[in-house]
């Protein structure tokens, strides 16, 4: 979907006319767009191709368009956008305007008790019942391009504990897969954690594609590898991540093994794997050390 398109798609839909339009930046999975109206207010328009929308050669299902609206009608009052209106597996939703991202705020000097308040609405997230479906080919598809690869990425290059590695990773995949008892939000990473101190409780959370009733250990360890790399190449002292855990409160020792897992998964996926961050070349050695290290400090016999 280009600007023009997005524009034209809010004029047939909602029958106005439309000013401009301007792509959006930031996420990786679909189309989106920042659409203005000739009366001067905007909305958000995000459209879901039949595959990674920054990786056209990997397929995902357009569905999770409407698994994300489903979503965000069963979180009416909690710090998410509005649904305004969804149809052909493209969403309208509120804008909530120009702000900073989770780890622009942090990596700015901005006051990271707010790793505390994100960590007590995640906690009371999961104890909500699962919104009544499993996301099969969201979880399918992660299981394909995050956990099942693990091995080959880490025997390229030439990992001693390759093999290793990838069994576990692959059984972390499998488990996720499964039906949970969690509100899962299933890609909570710093673009999804918009800072918005006029919305209670400060922030918005975006993106919920990926939502379903899964392991409430998918979503900790995701941050914990998103708020990690931060740390590290901003060269900041605070351990947001032993900040993050302990707001989040006492889990057991299934979770707590299952998000380090996930955790060292994510931080492959971004040096190694398929979804590398060019400024994180400089400390792929240690990153992918300590990835690994994860995952075999984690493995548990009735988890491998």
């Amino acid at each position: 979907m280009t600007p023009t398109e997005a524009r034209a798609w809010v004029e047939q839909r909602l029958q106005r006319p439309t000013a401009a339009a301007t792509r959006l930046h930031g996420g990786l999975l679909n189309h989106v767009h920042r659409v203005v109206l000739s009366d001067g207010r905007s909305m958000v328009v995000k459209r879901a191709p039949p595959h990674i929308a920054s990786s056209p050669h990997i397929p995902l299902s357009p569905e999770r368009a409407d698994r994300e609206a489903s979503a965000l009608r069963q979180l009416q009052g909690q710090p998410v956008p509005l649904l305004l209106d969804v149809h052909d597996h493209t969403l309208i939703l509120e804008d909530i305007g120009e702000g900073l991202d989770l780890a622009e705020w942090l990596t700015s000097g901005g006051d990271a008790s707010v790793l505390d308040t994100l960590a007590h609405w995640l906690q009371e997230l999961h104890d909500r019942s699962g919104p009544g479906f499993v996301n099969h080919d969201i979880q399918q598809a992660r299981l394909s391009i995050q956990y099942r690869p693990v091995q080959g990425w880490l025997a390229d290059r030439g990992h001693p504990r390759a093999a290793l590695a990838g069994q576990i990773a692959v059984s972390t995949g499998e488990r996720f897969a499964e039906e949970g008892p969690d509100f899962v939000m299933g890609d909570l990473w710093p673009p999804s954690v918009q800072l918005r101190p006029h919305r209670p409780p400060g922030f918005v959370v975006l993106d919920w594609e990926m939502a379903t009733a899964g392991h409430r250990a998918q979503d900790i360890g995701h941050l914990c590898a998103h708020i990690a790399l931060e740390q590290l190449t901003s060269g900041k002292t605070e351990d947001w991540v032993d900040r993050f855990v302990t707001a989040y409160g006492p889990m057991s020792e299934e979770t707590a093994c299952l998000a380090a897992r996930h955790q060292g998964c994510e931080l492959l996926a971004r040096t190694i794997g398929g979804f590398p961050r060019a400024d994180l070349t400089p400390h792929i050695d240690h990153i992918v050390a300590q990835a690994v290290q994860l995952l075999v400090d984690a493995a548990r016999p009735w988890a491998i």
